[in-house]
């Protein structure tokens, strides 16, 4: 369809009021590679009742297509009328990094809380440091929405930002989102706050989940302690002593398709809830743990974190995470998005590769 040319933009308009909704994401992005000013949102043929979907295919296409006019198209929506558009707007250049970080200022004085959240975070992937004293200013109610002008304080070194996540997660009741976002950004001095967190019955999940990202070395034993608990706690202290020590013990988990009843479950590994196993396991191999942190069973160090951005096998989730937890912990900017195409991913990563030496000093 892209070497197609005005052919190509024709049919892709057609596709998009074709009724077949499986052609929409393949038709935004032949338009939005050829002729982006043919996606102004107001006049594209979109179901009411798939609209959320339509925008967030929508937004993908102007982030992962080429076109020079791309910026520009994507200024000019910031003024349109529907905040949901303004806020996918906001994100699409953001996620681009292109350099328009002016044009996305006024937007934080915007009536919607999605769409000052939407620029908060755009303007931080942009490294546009002028607003922090701005951001700084929002931050109050610990929303999931406004986890985003949180995390893009942080982005741009924002030390009020840190201590106010830290009063958040210490008053109880913090969302998972800020606990885990406390964790990333305190590391090892945020462990106290997850341990008492861990004891309270409504953060004992994410608590845990937590204390993974710290990576403490002598937060093994507890960890193992918690897989006698419930389904979802016993989770999170899996997962977590799969983040710190690497182990590689898993379980299979079948997971029914969610819509269509005559699809097959799906069969998905995960870490293993078996306090015997585990307890077996730590058994062999408490004597490579100190107190230190430790990422996969060796020393926390940057490059720690780098590899999961490399590793084929990363989920989308862990690659997000640790692309976030590397500006955090680093304080270093990462143009890096995990869903990206490859080809620009490998680009950022192999860039990294040159700096090795420098990522190799061990995080506290």
């Amino acid at each position: 369809m892209r070497a197609g040319g005005p052919v190509a933009v024709s049919i892709a308009s057609e596709a998009l009021s074709g009724g077949d909704v499986s052609l929409i994401p393949a038709a935004l992005f032949s338009l939005a590679s050829l002729a982006p000013e043919a996606l102004a949102p107001d006049a594209l043929p979109a179901p009411k009742e798939e609209w959320p979907e339509f925008l967030s295919s929508w937004e993908g296409a102007l982030v992962l297509a080429d076109h020079p006019g791309i910026p520009a198209f994507l200024t000019r929506v910031l003024l349109n009328d529907r905040p949901e558009v303004r806020a996918a707007a906001a994100r699409a250049l953001g996620r681009r990094r292109d350099k328009e970080g002016p044009a996305l200022v006024p937007l934080l004085d915007d009536a919607a809380m999605e769409v000052r959240s939407a620029a908060a975070l755009s303007l931080a992937k942009c490294a546009h440091q002028p607003v922090l004293p701005t951001l700084e200013r929002m931050l109050h109610v610990p929303s999931e929405l406004a986890l985003l002008q949180f995390q893009a304080a942080l982005l741009l070194g924002s030390r009020h930002a840190f201590e106010l996540c830290r009063g958040v997660c210490e008053q109880g009741g913090a969302p998972a989102a800020f606990i885990e976002l406390f964790a990333m950004a305190g590391g090892e001095h945020g462990l106290p706050v997850l341990l008492r967190l861990s004891t309270v019955a409504a953060s004992t999940a994410p608590a845990l989940a937590a204390m993974g990202i710290v990576g403490n070395g002598g937060s093994i034993p507890q960890l193992i302690e918690h897989l006698s608990d419930g389904e979802s706690v016993a989770q999170a202290a899996a997962s977590a002593l799969q983040l710190i020590t690497g182990a590689g013990l898993t379980r299979k988990v079948s997971v029914p398709a969610p819509d269509d009843e005559d699809e097959p479950a799906t069969e998905m590994e995960m870490p293993s809830i078996d306090p015997v196993e585990w307890n077996r396991w730590w058994g062999l191999h408490q004597g490579r743990f100190g107190s230190g942190r430790y990422r996969a069973g060796k020393p926390l160090v940057m490059w720690s974190i780098v590899e999961e951005l490399a590793e084929p096998r990363s989920s989308l989730v862990v690659r997000t995470r640790a692309g976030l937890e590397f500006t955090l912990r680093s304080g270093q900017r990462l143009d890096f998005e995990p869903d990206w195409p490859i080809a620009r991913q490998r680009a950022v990563i192999a860039g990294l590769g040159n700096r090795r030496e420098h990522l190799q000093q061990r995080l506290r």
